[in-house]
């Protein structure tokens, strides 16, 4: 269907047009925040290795911190109250869930792990061998307040389960409002047995952890929460990737006796390299600027017709994401890639002038003698190969190629729609969202299989699969979800 040399002429000045399209977008670094301070709410159990970074932080980076040490459930009572401050850390992800609920976190990024355990004097004098002795006649019991504490919350929910919770309880000779209270007590003899973390039990010299099957499930996850009305949002998510990072937070986070962390590599200015299909750039690239101004990243974009994405790939191109302009252009480069999450889908229309001055109602319009025709490239682009497999459908591709109306072929949509729109072509194939903008007439299809579906889709080997999810989020919220529609996508997630 090409004429001889056109594609040589017709690939130079899309790259001469911009077409091809990268973009860096570079925000300030840490230095940036020196001199600022920040409010935290952190829960007691994890005070010492939160200090240690706090102070960490501020020698290399300058910013200071303002910390309120309490149990989980008081400091979400009182950041409600107050409705300020900048990073939430709770004992518990059941904490950061309910913060969420109620409108007070944003981000949630994750730093350690823990579990319930018995704890007793170091040798274990009284023989405890699990929960059933903690019934023993006399036994001084302290529990953690399940109201105000994440390890009380925990211990009652696993004990409940276990059908003991009422028989402890009611056995405890004093409960206490945070986890530290209670280890400082067994420390100093004041008790002889109660429930805390096993990092708790880690940190102090002394106690030992007796482990029980009835915490066996009750693994603890331990995230940092951005409090949805800081004032500092980027130096509060720079220093919860620096309290997430294995090789900075995490570090400490071992030494004081918890679990490693799960979180991003640190950065101080993390770089995402984005491939997307040119079609989709209208949808994303203002959500694009407001997340890399609030993480304080640089993202990297590279927009084009997804077949030249797919063969930069293939000659080496390693981007942290893509996403795709049809799930026929992730499958050559699957392997490379978590599966995909389609997010949206995109029709193929036909336009003309407006008005529609040559009565263009179909695809066999496009056979009329002398009608000058654009199609996408299908070597090219996902509009190009969709195009092709709808003509092929109607068995108009080779009578098409016979009239020889076909002048024009174009990695891109856009560039279709501005030829139309310059008067050189009578009438072209092109996604719904290339019309979004543009004064042209639009002729729906209305034939099955005529839409591209686009899935995103993670780099295996990307280095930043939490801050990729923060992303992920941002490009699928309902605000996005309405920026995909208004200019002309069908929000398929979910669906």
């Amino acid at each position: 269907m090409k004429g001889p040399g056109l594609f040589l002429i017709i690939s130079a000045s899309a790259l001469l047009g911009g077409v091809w399209y990268s973009q860096r977008a570079h925000y300030g670094g840490p230095d940036q925040d020196a001199g600022s301070t920040l409010t935290l709410y952190v829960a007691a159990g994890v005070r010492r290795p939160i200090d240690e970074l706090l102070k960490e932080y501020e020698r290399e980076f300058g910013v200071r911190a303002q910390v309120q040490y309490a149990g989980s459930g008081t400091l979400l009572a009182n950041m409600e109250v107050a409705r300020k401050g900048d990073l939430y850390v709770p004992a518990d992800q059941a904490f950061i869930e309910r913060a969420r609920a109620k409108g007070l976190i944003r981000e949630s990024l994750p730093l350690t792990g823990q579990r319930p355990v018995i704890a007793v004097a170091k040798g274990n004098p009284l023989n405890i061998s699990g929960v059933q002795d903690l019934l023993t006649d006399g036994l001084r019991l302290g529990l953690a307040q399940p109201e105000a504490t994440a390890i009380g919350t925990v211990t009652k929910e696993a004990l409940h389960k276990a059908g003991s919770w009422n028989a402890v309880r009611a056995h405890a000779l004093v409960v206490k409002p945070t986890v530290t209270d209670l280890a400082n007590d067994l420390s100093l003899g004041a008790l002889d047995v109660a429930i805390l973390w096993d990092s708790t039990v880690n940190q102090i010299p002394g106690l030992e952890a007796i482990e029980d099957p009835a915490f066996a499930e009750s693994n603890s996850s331990v995230l940092v929460g951005v409090i949805a009305s800081s004032a500092h949002p980027t130096a509060a998510l720079r220093l919860a990737r620096f309290l997430s990072a294995p090789d900075r937070g995490g570090r400490t986070f071992i030494a004081h006796g918890f679990q490693p962390s799960q979180g991003d590599p640190w950065s101080e200015i993390p770089s995402l390299d984005l491939f997307c299909g040119a079609m989709l750039r209208g949808a994303i690239d203002s959500a694009l600027d407001r997340f890399a101004e609030r993480e304080g990243i640089e993202i990297r974009r590279t927009y084009n017709g997804c077949g030249v994405l797919v063969a930069q790939m293939k000659a080496g191109a390693n981007p942290d994401a893509y996403f795709a302009c049809d799930e026929a252009f992730l499958d050559g480069v699957q392997a490379r890639f978590h599966p995909g999450r389609v997010i949206s889908s995109n029709a193929l229309v036909l336009i003309t002038q407006p008005d529609n001055p040559l009565g263009l109602h179909g695809l066999d319009d496009l056979l009329r003698p002398g009608l000058r025709v654009g199609l996408g490239d299908p070597d090219k682009s996902a509009l190009g190969a969709l195009s092709q497999r709808v003509l092929t459908n109607a068995g108009l591709t080779q009578r098409l190629s016979d009239t020889g109306n076909v002048r024009v072929w174009t990695p891109t949509g856009d560039m279709l729609t501005n030829q139309l729109l310059t008067g050189a072509l009578d009438a072209a194939l092109v996604y719904a969202s290339n019309t979004a903008k543009a004064a042209v007439q639009v002729v729906e299809l209305g034939l099955q299989g005529a839409r591209a579906r686009q899935p995103w889709a993670l780099a295996k080997e990307t280095r930043h699969l939490f801050l990729l999810d923060r992303l992920y989020r941002a490009l699928t919220d309902e605000k996005q979800r309405a920026q995909f529609e208004g200019v002309g996508f069908a929000w398929e997630l979910g669906s």
